[in-house]
């Protein structure tokens, strides 16, 4: 199932079923990266090639030295990097207060146009669709979710350039 998130050749998002599934068998470990999360809670992005904390300007994270720039340790990151591969995940990218979105991997991402993942809100995300992959819109930019469990939603974005 994993192998389907990670569908690197097929240039589409991971399909509902397959991020639902890894989400229903890694549960406890989305619970473990929430912690995280909500501790590190200055943090505006953390990803394989760049962290951002509020206030501090992005740093690469492979530069040695880079990650003390913005406080966080090597250990911590090297958290986070074991969780991003082992749930097929990108980025987290923090909202407000404990809102944020996980970025599943996907090939598509690198056109700009549209990507899927997991996000996690206690105030709920709409609108709410039952099946994100047939979804479509005539609007360039736009964001649908999807319930799992809890507080946690699938998502799906598309952020097309314009003419």
């Amino acid at each position: 199932m994993l192998a389907e998130v990670l569908c690197l050749s097929c240039g589409e998002p991971s399909p509902d079923r397959a991020l639902r599934a890894v989400f229903t068998q890694n549960e406890a470990e989305f619970e473990k990266l929430k912690s995280m999360v909500v501790s590190d809670v200055t943090f505006r992005l953390i990803s394989r090639t760049q962290v951002h904390k509020e206030g501090v300007r992005w740093v690469d994270p492979r530069t040695p030295g880079a990650l003390g720039k913005v406080g966080i340790s090597e250990a911590r990151y090297a958290e986070y990097l074991k969780i991003f591969n082992d749930l097929g995940l990108d980025e987290i990218l923090q909202d407000s207060g404990p809102t944020f979105y996980l970025r599943a991997v996907n090939p598509a991402f690198a056109r700009g146009d549209h990507w899927k993942g997991y996000a996690y809100s206690p105030l709920g995300f709409g609108p709410l669709e039952d099946d994100l992959d047939s979804y479509a819109s005539q609007s360039q930019h736009w964001w649908v979710f999807s319930h799992l469990k809890g507080n946690w939603y699938l998502y799906k974005r598309q952020s097309e350039p314009g003419p």
